[in-house]
């Protein structure tokens, strides 16, 4: 049996395909960014999205209530 991903494509005007267009441009966001420059709510959840999908995405806590997410590319 071997092991296939799909490629998934996303609609540039949703939430999860502008997400992964600005992860590939500048490589790294904040969960505030996402808020305020995209009106991203719940980007933690589009996040773990693109990783179920086999992007690697890195998650670092800077403070109680900030995240960074650095994109790392595709499995």
């Amino acid at each position: 049996m071997t092991d296939t991903k799909e490629q998934v494509r996303h609609d540039p005007t949703s939430q999860v395909g502008r997400l992964l267009k600005r992860f590939k441009r500048d490589g790294r966001i904040t969960n505030i960014q996402m808020v305020k420059e995209m009106f991203i709510l719940r980007g933690s959840e589009r996040v773990r999205e693109l990783v179920k999908e086999g992007h690697n995405i890195r998650s670092i806590q800077l403070n109680r209530t900030t995240w960074v997410y650095v994109y790392e590319g595709e499995e």
